[in-house]
């Protein structure tokens, strides 16, 4: 009936409107975000500029790797990231080392991963 379509049309209408509303707030919230990211990012960085010691060793399950605390900082919500920005993390007071309690096996493939966004070599051996 006309009444009908006229009730349907209104609930069409309400619906669009919703749906715009909740794209504006996802929009908004998408944004948000991306700004927190950035403040953290921004502070890991202050972090890592204040120290006197940008060189880090990480000792791997008894293998030592050279590396940097902004390699380390590269993936903001990465356990290296966390544990870097801490500050609980301390070296070894005798050989300055982190140590870090995992089989080293693969661990260049995360250095490299963090070092340029993307895995490398064969990961054929990662995966299996």
């Amino acid at each position: 009936s006309e009444i009908d379509s006229i009730h349907e049309a209104k609930l069409k209408e309400e619906e669009q409107k919703l749906i715009a509303k909740f794209n504006e707030k996802e929009t908004d919230f998408n944004n948000m975000i991306l700004r927190h990211q950035h403040e953290f990012q921004k502070s890991c960085v202050s972090r890592i500029d204040d120290d006197d010691s940008p060189v880090i060793q990480l000792n791997v399950g008894g293998t030592v790797f050279t590396t940097t605390k902004s390699t380390l900082m590269m993936s903001p919500d990465s356990f290296f990231s966390g544990m870097v920005s801490s500050g609980v993390w301390e070296p070894d007071t005798e050989t300055g080392e982190y140590f870090i309690d995992r089989d080293p096996q693969f661990f260049k493939e995360i250095l490299n991963y963090l070092r340029q966004g993307k895995l490398d070599g064969n990961l054929y051996g990662l995966i299996t």
